[in-house]
């Protein structure tokens, strides 16, 4: 009987976190918005230029915690990419609803898709816009020189 009441705890548990996961709306986590990360970049963008230009020379490693972003460094993985360093805000939702939204600096200020990954992409409402296999599809925007903003949904 003792393992029955356990196993049925561990069950119900396991259905709430998954249920939290799949429905919970966005705006019941952190608050993360185009708006703040458009501000943020265009207000601070001496000091975030110096800042991923440092972790593109290597002297801080990544993934580093910025305030409310992780900030990676994303290397040329192709000859179709280019070197980011990507400040991600806000990701929920399992597949096939979830997305991460954010930043990243582009030294030769080139759009880029998710995580650095391909340049190629069709120009959409202010910015540019592609879609992958499935139902992935990306868009970026230019913040100011060499700075986007980016959405991604999988």
């Amino acid at each position: 009987m003792k393992k029955a009441k356990k196993l049925l705890v561990v069950v119900v548990a396991v259905i709430a976190v998954i249920f939290a996961l799949l429905f919970l709306p966005p705006r019941l986590t952190k608050t993360f918005s185009k708006q703040k990360a458009f501000s943020y970049v265009q207000n601070n963008q001496t000091e975030l230029t110096r800042l991923a230009q440092d972790i593109i020379d290597g002297k801080i490693r990544t993934p580093y915690q910025q305030e409310d972003y992780t900030v990676q460094y994303f290397k040329s993985p192709s000859a179709v990419s280019e070197p980011i360093v990507e400040f991600s805000g806000q990701g929920f939702g399992i597949a096939p609803s979830g997305y991460y939204t954010g930043f990243y600096y582009s030294p030769k200020d080139i759009p880029v898709r998710y995580n650095g990954i391909g340049t190629a992409m069709e120009p959409y409402k202010n910015g540019w816009a592609y879609h992958e296999a499935g139902d992935n599809h990306g868009y970026t925007e230019k913040i100011c020189d060499s700075w986007y903003w980016f959405e991604f949904y999988f």
